[in-house]
């Protein structure tokens, strides 16, 4: 996942700059940039104010600033991915390196077109910011995604072919955009894991599933229930992406996977727990794009 910083940024006695936090965000070749009036990471919210593009060495960096322009100090660092982009408000999942987990909200003061991506947040130069643990997100179910609340449960489609899985890139208009994933989505209510399954492959691919058995349960940084099902799909399968859901899809194997950037935190814990046994997996393929499944 990209990186971010919080640097502590103190000027000199004398200088009619007021001292703050700086939030950077990696982006391409540098850093989103906004100044916090007060350490974001207080579970309270703060003012902030973008400003010019920052420099990747930010990342690393602590000291004095060149041109009198005083000192900084990183104050958090670690690894973030966009969960959720829409007009006015975009929403982040930060993790520190100390292995804390948060989300970031960032309401901005003026209107953004939904198909602008992510790093057209720097265009709203006032924000408004807030932090919370993830596990105070997880207690209430209460955080507000497109007007909703998050879904209690999720199910991942688990879709094999010989050596590889069938894997999606997000499009830039749903959660996570832009991250890398199985396909599956949301349990409405009424129905079962598996015909939630086979209705949100119909919907994002345009594929017939027929569904397996369940390999895992988890919950999500964020507090949902996810079931984790192996499908079959004809091995001759062709699909239609869903522009609105999908931007990319294709085959790999787990070990590619495993390198993509951005992939969703939960499946990076899915392919820790499939490399560790701690889940139910193929152990034959007959060629007939059926899988036999056993323990791992």
């Amino acid at each position: 996942m990209p990186r971010f910083v919080v640097l502590e940024h103190r000027f000199p006695a004398g200088s009619d700059r007021t001292s703050h936090w700086d939030l950077m965000l990696e982006s391409a070749e540098d850093l989103l940039t906004w100044a916090c009036e007060n350490d974001p990471f207080t579970g309270r919210a703060t003012s902030a104010t973008a400003l010019p593009n920052h420099r990747v060495a930010y990342l690393d960096f602590e000291g004095e600033i060149s041109r009198g322009r005083g000192t900084v100090r990183q104050v958090y660092a670690g690894n973030y991915l966009w969960l959720d982009l829409q007009p006015g408000r975009r929403t982040l999942f930060l993790e520190c390196a100390d292995h804390s987990q948060w989300i970031l909200r960032m309401d901005e003061s003026v209107d953004s077109d939904t198909s602008q991506t992510a790093d057209s947040v720097a265009t709203s130069s006032k924000v408004r910011l807030l932090v919370q643990p993830v596990s105070a997100q997880a207690q209430n179910h209460g955080f507000d995604w497109r007007g909703r609340k998050l879904p209690r449960r999720g199910v991942i489609g688990v879709i094999q072919r010989q050596s590889e899985f069938l894997v999606i890139q997000r499009s830039q208009t749903v959660r996570a955009p832009g991250a890398f994933c199985f396909p599956g989505g949301t349990v409405e209510s009424g129905e079962t894991d598996e015909i939630a399954l086979q209705r949100e492959l119909w919907e994002e691919l345009a594929i017939v599933a027929k569904p397996k058995v369940k390999l895992w349960e988890s919950r999500s940084p964020w507090g949902v229930e996810l079931c984790w099902m192996a499908a079959e799909v004809s091995p001759d399968v062709q699909w239609t992406m869903n522009a609105s859901e999908v931007a990319w899809a294709g085959w790999m194997t787990l070990e590619h996977m495993a390198t993509l950037d951005p992939l969703l935190p939960s499946n990076r814990a899915f392919l820790r727990a499939w490399a560790n046994g701690q889940l139910l997996r193929p152990v034959a393929e007959d060629g007939t794009g059926k899988t036999d499944f056993g323990r791992g």
